[in-house]
């Protein structure tokens, strides 16, 4: 299983990657789950099967990541998600499911950069990688590849 988290305060872009994401590894014969959190405003699409959880997912993850058969997790993370406890919780998701690759994909905007560089800089030093937006879903796909 491949389990892409997606973090960082913006929402609609965070909504259109998730669903860019998942458009991509359908396109490639991979079965999506994606899982929406986003506190502001949720993900709407006919195309995917979409779970709404609201609140802090962070304890949640562990079982809904064991509940899955898909082949591709997309986890659209709230945008009040705290930096340091999800990569605490992803270290841990990454020793307890061995046979799958956990990525953190970090959308960073200007306002981000300007009015929270605390959070830019957390998000930076953690995820795997930083999408500075727009993005482009090519650059994106160098991190996460779906072949």
């Amino acid at each position: 299983m491949k389990v892409i988290v997606l973090t960082g305060l913006v929402t609609v872009e965070k909504a259109q990657l998730s669903l860019d994401l998942a458009n991509k590894a359908v396109a490639n014969g991979l079965s999506v789950k994606m899982i929406d959190n986003i506190a502001r405003q949720p993900i709407v699409n006919n195309q995917h099967l979409i779970e709404q959880r609201t609140g802090d997912i962070l304890p949640q993850l562990p079982a809904v990541l064991a509940n899955t058969d898909a082949d591709v997790v997309i986890v659209a993370l709230s945008e009040q998600t705290h930096p340091e406890k999800l990569f605490v919780t992803l270290d841990a998701l990454t020793e307890q499911f061995t046979d799958s690759d956990i990525y953190s994909l970090a959308l960073i905007d200007t306002r981000t950069c300007d009015c929270f560089p605390n959070v830019r800089q957390a998000l930076e030093m953690y995820a795997d990688a930083t999408i500075m937006l727009p993005y482009q879903l090519d650059e994106v796909l160098t991190y996460v590849d779906f072949t």
